[in-house]
């Protein structure tokens, strides 16, 4: 019994210097960071002053706004990272550039979809097959494709809304690529998980 507990004790003490010895790497923005994402050795970062970039490895960094770039808001809360590498930016605080594409070294602002102004983007998300998925508000909370062509509008099921409450996860990617949004029935005011495999709603 007493090799037993001392076996245990030994164990605790292991797992315990182990977690102590942990160590933190702070990497920092030009200010709050607002989101971030992981492309290879580049940590992503949009704040409230523009848009960084830190290398993991070397802790290189390089920040682009309005003032050194042609950075059309300095504003964004949405970032994500598409396949070929090209950095997506978003808005959803009214923003004078909601949309906002960069490809290392010219920032593209897009104001519309379909012919449709957007106020705010919610959510951009990539898939493998290097097509990014946006939730803005054009009329209404609408969902759309970028196939590195053109944008297409998906439309919900028939009888539903999407749906885009602050500060709820209501939009995402599943690990078979399969987009699942939120959606509301407006009449009998039941909320769901839509799943959308890309050609259709499952």
């Amino acid at each position: 019994m007493n090799k037993f507990f001392t076996f245990v004790l030994l164990l605790l003490s292991y797992f315990l210097q182990n977690s102590l010895a942990q160590e933190w790497r702070l990497l920092s923005a030009s200010d709050a960071v607002w989101e971030y994402k992981i492309k290879g050795n580049d940590l992503w970062i949009t704040s409230g002053s523009g848009l960084s970039r830190i290398n993991r490895i070397t802790g290189e960094k390089t920040i682009w706004n309005q003032l050194n770039s042609d950075m059309p808001d300095y504003f964004s809360n949405v970032l994500n990272v598409d396949s070929s590498g090209g950095i997506w930016l978003g808005s959803g605080d009214h923003s004078n550039s909601p949309l906002i594409r960069f490809n290392g070294n010219h920032f593209e602002e897009i104001p519309e979809i379909d012919g449709k102004i957007m106020n705010d983007v919610f959510d951009i998300e990539t898939t493998p097959d290097g097509k990014v998925w946006i939730l803005a508000r054009t009329e209404g909370t609408t969902l759309h494709v970028f196939d590195q062509s053109q944008f297409t509008r998906i439309s919900p099921p028939l009888g539903y809304t999407y749906h885009r409450a602050n500060n709820d996860i209501t939009f995402g990617i599943s690990m078979n690529n399969h987009v699942w949004v939120v959606l509301h029935d407006p009449i009998t005011e039941i909320y769901l998980a839509g799943e959308f495999d890309g050609q259709q709603w499952k």
